[in-house]
Formats: structure tokens, C-alpha cells, sequence
């Protein structure tokens, strides 16, 4: 992971993911400077209009909710056993909606309202 955060086209990653991730990191640092050469890369690699718009929707996403939760200074409890039963919860369930959760779930059991513990709000 370092290695693609640092150097996509040096990244032991699929050749037709690199315009894709070069585009999104793009749009997220310096959004003002996307061209239609950006575009067509990721066109030029062989993914479609319906994917370009997949990859911006999903980069777009993940930038607002981190500015939103960023901007309300919300930072995340670093405890690695919670993280790590989250992970897992995610693995298990994906991004299940509550009503969908199975009986026994800590969600569905209210550990849910624990999870406001899970974060510190900085004045």
C-alpha cells in the first residue's frame, strides 16, 4: 500500500486500475486541474463511461465524508481491538442496512449508541 500511495505506476497493481487510481487521486488533490486527457486515460486503459463515472462518484464520496467529518473535528478512537472487530463486523456483514442485521448483532442489541464513545469530539 505505501508503494501505491507514493507511486502508482510503480505499484504491483493490475496496469488497468493505474489510470483510474491517477485519476481519482487527481480529483482529490487538485480538482481544478481535471482535463479530458485525465478521462481519457482511464478510456484509453479500457473501462467505459459507466465506470469513470463509478470511480468519480465513489472518490467524490469518500472526499465529503471525510471533509464532513474532518470540518466537525470527529476523530476516530484509535483502539486497535475495536477497529479490528469492525473490520471484521464489515467483512462479515458488508454494509448492511439495521433492518438487515442478524438477531444478536451488537447494532441490533444497541451497541450502536456506544459507538458515539467510539469517537472524540475536539473542540
Amino acid at each position: 500500500m505505501p508503494r501505491l500511495l507514493e507511486d502508482v505506476d510503480g505499484a504491483p497493481i493490475d496496469e488497468k486500475m493505474k489510470p483510474v487510481l491517477k485519476f481519482v487521486r487527481k480529483l482529490t488533490l487538485v480538482p481544478s486541474r481535471m482535463t479530458q486527457a485525465d478521462a481519457d486515460a482511464v478510456f484509453g486503459a479500457g473501462w467505459g463511461e459507466d465506470a469513470l463515472h463509478d470511480a468519480i462518484a465513489v472518490c467524490c464520496y469518500f472526499n465529503f465524508m471525510n471533509r464532513l467529518v474532518s470540518g466537525h473535528g470527529i476523530e476516530l478512537d484509535p483502539d486497535p481491538d475495536r477497529m479490528r472487530s469492525w473490520a471484521e463486523r464489515k467483512k462479515r456483514l458488508g454494509y448492511a442496512n439495521r433492518g438487515e442485521l442478524p438477531e444478536g448483532d451488537p447494532v441490533v442489541d444497541g451497541a450502536h449508541e456506544r459507538t458515539a464513545s467510539a469517537c472524540k469530539i475536539t473542540p
